[in-house]
């Protein structure tokens, strides 16, 4: 009776602590949680689930070598498990290992050929690689998958810049936008994208688009400011608009980025308010 006592005592403190682990893990407080984690090993040889939290952990806190200790241990003890793989190719992007990080990735999608996001990930270390053909490959095959999930339109898009087909990449945005059309940082893609393209009319639509749904984002405001006025198209450029958009953005911007500041400058400037814009 005493053992049986003792071993349920020592369930109850396991579980005690886990549920004390995830919670300062789901608060950011990833020092803890592996304390929390740690205690958690020296109680149990059921240890697969536990060194992989940790290991997240680990990762949270860019401590690539700590991390890469636990999940090399977990995958020995769950070698089908494809989340462990995916966790462990984070780490070897922490260390610069690109190589490595693919080979995981690879491994984790043949465990699951059918997650979107695996395929996804893997796309955008072939583009890190520079390799858009590969990248191109997956995030297809990722958008086959899961057709409703914007990113994965977003993420082609700049694979399709990296190969230099703008118009593509364009076509790919504006899919993104129809499946999340409150979606600023969109827009904004979307609006440089066009700049490039010399489509001026188009980016200055953009860029209205995106602080129309998103009023107060910084980066939207900056380029609509910017647009207004130093864009090379007559039709587009408006020195006055320009000023009026970037100061009603600063009456809620305590601190302007260095990027707004720049457009402010260029927008006095353009309206002649030379002592202002320095």
């Amino acid at each position: 009776g005493t053992s049986a006592k003792a071993e349920d005592r020592s369930q109850h403190d396991l579980v005690v602590l886990m549920e004390r682990a995830q919670q300062h893990a789901n608060n950011g407080e990833y020092q803890q949680a592996v304390e929390h984690f740690t205690a958690a090993l020296g109680r149990t040889p059921q240890t697969s689930g536990i060194l992989a939290c940790r290991g997240a952990c680990y990762l949270q806190l860019s401590n690539w070598d700590r991390a890469l200790v636990d999940l090399n241990q977990a995958i020995e003890h769950s070698p089908k498990d494809a989340s462990l793989f995916d966790l462990r190719s984070k780490c070897w992007i922490g260390k610069g290992e690109l190589a490595k990080a693919i080979s995981d990735l690879s491994t984790a999608i043949e465990l699951n050929p059918k997650d979107a996001n695996l395929i996804s990930s893997r796309s955008r270390y072939w583009a890190k690689k520079g390799d858009f053909p590969k990248a191109l490959s997956d995030a297809s095959t990722a958008i086959e998958l899961n057709p409703k999930d914007a990113k994965l339109f977003f993420f082609r898009s700049l694979y399709w810049e990296g190969k230099g087909d703008l118009s593509k990449a364009a076509s790919d945005l504006s899919a993104a936008i129809e499946l999340k059309p409150r979606e600023a940082r969109f827009y904004v893609a979307k609006g440089l994208l066009e700049s490039k393209r010399d489509q001026h009319a188009k980016a200055l639509a953009d860029f209205e688009s995106a602080v129309k749904v998103s009023p107060l984002d910084a980066r939207a405001n900056e380029m609509l400011v910017w647009t207004l006025a130093t864009s090379p198209s007559e039709a587009v450029r408006d020195g006055a608009r320009a000023v009026k958009q970037g100061k009603e953005f600063l009456k809620h911007s305590a601190n302007p980025s260095s990027g707004m500041r720049r457009a402010m400058a260029a927008a006095l400037a353009q309206t002649g308010q030379f002592e202002e814009a320095v």
